[in-house]
C-alpha cells in the first residue's frame, strides 16, 4: 500500500504554521507600535497648538506687550525725566515741548552759571542718563520692536556724548568771559537734537504698543 504522501511532489504537503504566524504577528505588533507612537507625536503637536491658542486668548500676548510698555516707560520717567529734572533744575518740564524752549531754558542756566553749571550736570545728573543706555539694552523687546528701541539707545548715547562735549565747553571758557549762545549753539543743538529724537522715537514705541493692545 503506497503512502498518501508520496502523490505530493517534492516540496508538497501542508507548511507549518507555527513560525509564519509568529512572523505576522510581530509585523502586526510593530505597525501597531509605529502607529501609537505616530498618533502619540500627532497628538502632541495638537496639544501644543491648543495651549498656545489658550494662552493667547487668556492675554498672554497682551500681557506681554503691556509689560514691555511698562518697562519702556519707567525708564522714560525713572531716568530720562530724572536726568531732565536735574539738569533744568527749577524749570516746570511741562512748559518745554520744542527744541526753541529746551535751547532757551539751558542757555539761561549757562549764562549765569558757566562752569557751576556744568560741574552740577556732571557730578549730579548725568549719572542718572548713563545708566539709561544699558537698562535699554537689558530689555527684551516684542522683535517688531526692536530695531526702535536700538534706535532709542542710539538717541541715549548721542544725548551723552552731545552733554560731554558741551560740559567740556562750558568749563574751557576764560575765566571773566561771558557766556556767548552764538559760540555754544553746535554743543546745545546737539543736546537738544537727542533730547527730540529720545522723545519721538519713545512716543513712536507707546503708538506702535497701543495699536497691539487696541488701545
Amino acid at each position: 500500500m503506497s503512502d498518501p504522501n508520496d502523490n505530493m511532489g517534492v516540496g508538497g504537503g501542508q507548511m507549518p504554521l507555527g513560525p509564519v504566524a509568529s512572523m505576522e504577528a510581530d509585523s502586526k505588533a510593530m505597525k501597531s507600535g509605529r502607529g501609537r507612537m505616530l498618533a502619540a507625536m500627532i497628538g502632541s503637536v495638537v496639544l501644543a497648538v491648543i495651549a498656545l491658542i489658550a494662552y493667547m486668548a487668556s492675554g498672554g500676548e497682551t500681557e506681554m506687550y503691556s509689560q514691555f510698555g511698562r518697562n519702556i516707560n519707567g525708564l522714560r520717567t525713572n531716568n530720562f525725566d530724572v536726568f531732565w529734572g536735574c539738569a533744568l533744575r527749577g524749570e516746570n518740564l511741562g512748559d518745554i515741548n520744542d527744541n526753541t524752549a529746551l535751547m532757551a531754558a539751558i542757555n539761561r542756566r549757562a549764562a549765569n552759571g558757566r562752569g557751576n553749571y556744568a560741574r552740577h550736570v556732571r557730578d549730579e545728573c548725568m549719572e542718572t542718563l548713563a545708566e539709561l543706555e544699558p537698562a535699554l539694552q537689558a530689555l527684551i523687546p516684542p522683535p517688531e520692536m526692536q530695531e526702535k528701541v536700538r534706535e532709542l539707545e542710539g538717541a541715549v548715547g548721542q544725548g551723552r556724548s552731545a552733554w560731554s562735549g558741551y560740559i567740556a565747553y562750558l568749563e574751557g571758557i576764560p575765566e571773566g568771559e561771558g557766556y556767548d549762545e552764538e559760540d555754544a549753539s553746535e554743543h546745545v543743538t546737539a543736546v537738544a537734537r537727542s533730547w527730540y529724537d529720545y522723545r519721538r522715537l519713545h512716543n513712536e514705541l507707546n503708538g506702535m504698543i497701543a495699536e497691539k493692545l487696541d488701545r
